[in-house]
């Protein structure tokens, strides 16, 4: 008779092997952002949704992002610490979407769709939609930005 580990013993180094693959695919991602991540943003004109090109880069402190979007060369431009929720179809369902919204995608980017509500740097509240190429780069981009949310709004609440 062989031993048999433990029990909880190779589900705890799954774990652990998970978390490091996931800190390795956000470190990654992070150094692709500094220098500038293309990804898909919803242009909203009245009642018309298009998907179209944008870049999001992060600074190096990664305290700021900024959202340049290719169709009119215009600039969103928000602290990391400015972000009070993001959401995507997966994890929080339909109703966290306006249905104008739901209804312009197909199932395949709903599935790559984010929304974020932040502050803007110049104080207006704002909800902007991205969409990354797959569901695996969603996940990375949410977490990345929750990530970094927590350790932006940690180092504003140990500062006051």
């Amino acid at each position: 008779d062989e031993a048999s580990p433990a029990p909880g013993k190779a589900s705890a180094q799954l774990s652990n092997e998970d978390k490091d693959s996931t800190r390795g695919r956000l470190a990654a991602y992070l150094k692709e952002v500094v220098k500038g991540h293309s990804l898909s943003m919803l242009k909203t004109n009245g009642s018309k949704i298009s998907k179209e090109a944008a870049t999001i880069s992060v600074t190096k402190d990664f305290s700021r992002v900024t959202i340049n979007k290719a169709w009119d060369g215009s600039v969103t431009e928000f602290l990391v610490a400015g972000i009070t929720d993001v959401y995507h179809v997966d994890g929080d369902g339909n109703s966290a979407f306006p249905t104008r919204v739901l209804s312009a995608l197909t199932k395949q980017d709903l599935q790559n769709l984010v929304r974020i509500d932040l502050v803007t740097i110049d104080g207006t509240v704002q909800t902007i939609y991205l969409l990354e190429e797959t569901s695996a780069a969603r996940d990375t981009l949410l977490g990345c930005l929750r990530v970094l949310n927590t350790h932006a709004t940690g180092a504003k609440k140990q500062s006051q």
